[in-house]
């Protein structure tokens, strides 16, 4: 017999009890016939089926008391996993980019940032101009809105920074081109394009 039965077994004849109580002290002091007093029994009966069923009530509302209880405990201690886990993913995903970052990267991004600081709006896509077509043949204009001798004198920044250099190529001729260092692409791209 489980918990839930004794309990239930338990309450209905505390109702069943008190519920024949009353009728019998009804009986008692009231001046009923003999006639009633068969219908009295009937009653009694009826009575203590309505209190196990009131009993059988109050277990089930109980019941569901204590399960909607556990189901809040249970989604505060799952809230809490979630919240714990979430932190641990946190930290180790920054873990990951610190290790993924490689210790040259910050050093040529100050690089990059202190070459562009010191050009201008015209250096900056004369820059741009040269990551989309580079090779590009040098005494060639790379920019029409501009004279020859000003982009020329915002590639000698880059140059000078690292960041540009000249490639010779020899063919039948020496032609010479602006190509950007291959290290420092990613970096020129990520701060020309912000």
């Amino acid at each position: 017999m489980t918990d839930d039965t004794k309990t239930l077994l338990k309450n209905a004849g505390k109702n069943g009890f008190s519920i024949a109580g009353y009728v019998s002290t009804a009986a008692t002091f009231f001046p009923i016939g003999n006639t009633a007093r068969t219908y009295v029994l009937w009653v009694v009966l009826v009575l203590i089926i309505v209190g196990v069923f009131r009993s059988a009530q109050a277990l089930t509302a109980e019941k569901n008391k204590e399960i909607a209880e556990a189901g809040k405990d249970k989604d505060r201690q799952v809230e809490a996993l979630r919240t714990q886990k979430d932190i641990e993913i946190a930290a180790l995903n920054e873990r990951i980019a610190q290790l993924s970052r490689k210790p040259y990267a910050e050093d040529l991004e100050r690089s990059v940032r202190e070459m562009l600081d010191k050009m201008s709006d015209l250096g900056r896509r004369v820059l741009l101009h040269l990551l989309k077509h580079e090779p590009i043949e040098v005494g060639r204009t790379l920019l029409p809105d501009a004279t020859q001798e000003a982009q020329h004198a915002q590639l000698g920044i880059a140059i000078e920074s690292g960041v540009v250099r000249h490639l010779q190529e020899r063919v039948s001729s020496v032609r010479t081109y602006w190509v950007i260092e291959k290290r420092f692409r990613p970096v020129l791209e990520d701060l020309l394009y912000e």
